[in-house]
């Protein structure tokens, strides 16, 4: 029994019950009228159970459905939640990495600027030392040994090059009138041979001091 015409738009009951009379070879009336209902109360019992089946199945799937689509709902605000405090975590990082890289850069510079006045401090106990020994030698007397000459030149050389170091000090130009004076002072109170062995030693400085200019090595 072909039941797919009952769902057509233009479904004709006559044309239906008239085709599927004829195909029974004229089967009488009151027979094929019996049979047909009876039929038609099957497929009718079995298409209302599996409406019901289906509707229960629904309904029952529903609560799951809802249930599923809830847990998703939480599970995607607690992912909200952990990318929000991931991402503070990432900031908190960044903020302590730029602090710390800062905090670095500082004490890299005082190690720095200790370093260089550690340094001036030492350059300036040396020409000091250096200093008064001279004066001291002034003093007592210039040695006329050559190997003293050659001692007294070489502090001399000694004061240039710590001078040199001072030259960013603040009383650099005062140091450099000292050592001038100096020069002059033991010039005055040598013989030839000192003369020689500070020309030995460096006669472009000598020269510099000579001629009243600053000093550089």
């Amino acid at each position: 029994m072909d039941l797919k015409t009952f769902a057509d738009n233009d479904f004709d009951p006559k044309k239906w019950i008239n085709k599927a009379w004829s195909t029974t070879g004229n089967q009488e009336k009151e027979i094929f009228v019996a049979n047909t209902v009876t039929r038609l109360q099957l497929y009718m019992k079995q298409l209302s159970n599996s409406l019901d089946e289906t509707t229960s199945q629904i309904v029952t799937s529903i609560p799951r459905v809802l249930q599923d689509a809830s847990q998703l709902q939480l599970e995607g605000a607690l992912l909200h939640q952990k990318l929000g405090t991931l991402e503070q975590q990432v900031q908190g990082v960044e903020e302590q990495t730029g602090h710390s890289i800062k905090s670095l850069q500082k004490i890299d510079q005082l190690k720095s600027r200790l370093e260089n006045a550690a340094s001036t401090l030492r350059e300036a106990d040396k020409w000091v030392a250096l200093a008064t020994s001279l004066e001291d030698i002034l003093e007592a007397g210039v040695p006329t040994q050559k190997e003293k000459l050659e001692e007294l030149a070489e502090q001399v050389t000694a004061m240039t090059a710590s001078l040199e170091a001072l030259s960013d000090s603040s009383d650099y130009e005062m140091k450099r009138m000292q050592l001038e004076t100096l020069y002059n002072r033991l010039e005055a109170a040598i013989s030839p041979p000192l003369l020689e062995a500070l020309t030995q030693m460096d006669a472009g400085k000598y020269n510099t001091i000579k001629a009243g200019d600053s000093i550089s090595i």
